[in-house]
């Protein structure tokens, strides 16, 4: 049986006759009438303390399990509840805008034409000069499966000055590469250059996915072999 039913019987019930047959009192008859005795002091006071006790118990007999949990109130508890319902919003908005070739290595099977300028600082000096510059991007020799390809950067000027970067798509970011120069015409003394490559706009569904955007950054170093540094910023995009 419930506790709580239990009290309230309890309390209900025995308290009440009890108090209601001690106000009662005696009845005896005088001379042919009825007179009413006067129940004792001591019994109301017995009657209230019974039900003091039995309300007491029924108090106790509430387990602390049947009480709801409280709602979060402290400003830890309430920040973290938005924080969950943040990473849940987050979580579907990923899911949404997930595209067929996103983690998709890109296949470069056309060439690219770029333009761009640079900041070229020669040794010993605090003065930049810049220079703007377009011509095509091509790659050649990419595996699939590696994920390593070459690339030639062939400048539209009289000289037709190319440059050859060996390069790796990286392996946490699949529309990320980074390549390394590693020949140069006409030939000259060569120093240390790098690459850095943004696929944008990738499309088509995998292995067939092309890149309808490339974003090149590059920079070179001064060494033993070269007397000037600088960096680079070229945008591409397919030949038509």
């Amino acid at each position: 049986m419930d506790p709580v039913d239990s009290a309230r019987r309890l309390t209900s019930i025995p308290a009440m006759n009890i108090l209601t047959s001690e106000r009662a009192g005696l009845s005896t008859v005088v001379g042919g009438m009825t007179r009413m005795t006067p129940p004792p002091r001591n019994a109301e006071c017995i009657a209230t303390k019974i039900m003091i006790f039995l309300g007491a118990f029924s108090i106790l007999a509430l387990s602390p399990s049947t009480l709801p949990p409280p709602p979060p109130t402290t400003t830890l508890e309430l920040l973290a509840s938005q924080i969950a319902a943040l990473q849940r919003e987050v979580a579907a908005l990923r899911q949404l805008n997930t595209q067929p070739c996103d983690g998709v290595r890109p296949l470069l099977t056309t060439p690219f034409a770029y333009s761009g300028c640079n900041r070229n600082v020669h040794r010993n000096s605090t003065v930049s000069v810049e220079t703007c510059q377009n011509g095509t991007l091509t790659a050649y020799n990419q595996s699939v499966a590696s994920g390593l390809f070459d690339i030639s950067i062939q400048a539209d000027i009289a000289t037709h000055d190319q440059w050859h970067f060996v390069c790796s798509f990286n392996p946490e970011a699949a529309h990320v590469a980074t390549c390394t120069l590693t020949f140069e015409f006409p030939l000259r003394p060569e120093g240390p250059a790098w690459l850095q490559l943004f696929f944008e706009n990738v499309t088509g569904s995998s292995p067939h996915c092309t890149p309808g955007r490339v974003s090149i950054l590059g920079t070179y170093f001064y060494d033993a072999l070269t007397n000037d540094a600088g960096v680079y910023r070229f945008d591409a995009v397919p030949v038509a």
